[in-house]
């Protein structure tokens, strides 16, 4: 859960006399915390994640300044493709016990040696 009052930067230049948090960022919550759980999850995976495919649809809901709102994300598949650990992740933004916005996104481990 987290409050973007903390953040005024994040609403300067979306639409300024209506500010809201982004969709796409709303997606790179999701794949964040997704990230993490991966990491969580399969403590034996080596390297960074990078994203490969990314889609987050938006409900007709904005997150405005001072709103605290849940991001959720799961693991929905694990496989090892060429070496490289691949994960899928889907995930929501909740406001206010509503779905504001869903992701799903693929992307794989990037090893760095």
């Amino acid at each position: 859960s987290t409050n973007r009052d903390n953040h005024p930067l994040y609403f300067e230049g979306h639409y300024p006399e209506n500010p809201m948090f982004p969709g796409h960022w709303q997606g790179e919550c999701v794949c964040l915390a997704g990230a993490l759980l991966a990491k969580i999850l399969y403590p034996e995976t080596q390297g960074f994640p990078t994203l490969r495919e990314v889609s987050t649809k938006c409900k007709n809901r904005s997150i405005r300044p001072g709103d605290d709102f849940i991001v959720r994300a799961r693991i929905v598949e694990k496989n090892t493709v060429l070496g490289q650990d691949v994960f899928s992740i889907a995930g929501e933004i909740i406001l206010d016990g509503k779905i504001v916005s869903t992701t799903k996104a693929r992307g794989i481990m990037i090893r760095t040696s």
